[in-house]
């Protein structure tokens, strides 16, 4: 699987690009979500859809990255994994029932007790404070 991205939309005020992904066997069409009344998809000047369901918006916060580092980010945030799992049969959902009610009686999970009721000293405290302050 390839991904692809397209920059949809930048801000300059808000540091920001709005990015589009789809992949080689994912269209853009098959995941537009924005129709016209015909339920045909409203389209750019351009020709691609106004909007997508990755459309992701991405906020650049180092203010002199070069156009290699937006592009490593902009792959950085790509949903990958969901991408994937779009051409997978999600076998895990067929038997589960829409909304039939369940219920289950709610157990704290365990909790390792590492609480003392023993008070520091002032040898313990100065150590304590020494370790936080020199740990980078």
């Amino acid at each position: 699987m390839f991904i692809k991205y397209r920059i949809i939309d930048k801000n300059v005020n808000e540091h920001s690009i709005l990015v589009r992904y789809y992949t080689d066997t994912i269209s853009e069409d098959s995941l537009a979500n924005s129709f016209d009344e015909d339920n045909k998809i409203i389209r750019t000047k351009d020709g691609y859809p106004v909007r997508c369901r990755t459309d992701t918006n991405i906020t650049i916060y180092k203010t002199d990255s070069t156009e290699k580092e937006i592009d490593e980010l902009i792959q950085g945030h790509a949903p990958v994994q969901w991408l994937k799992l779009q051409t997978e049969d999600n076998k895990s959902l067929s038997e589960l029932k829409v909304g039939k009610e369940k219920e289950f009686t709610y157990v704290a999970p365990a909790v390792e007790d590492n609480i003392s009721d023993k008070a520091l000293t002032d040898e313990e405290i100065d150590k304590l404070l020494s370790d936080l302050t020199t740990k980078n």
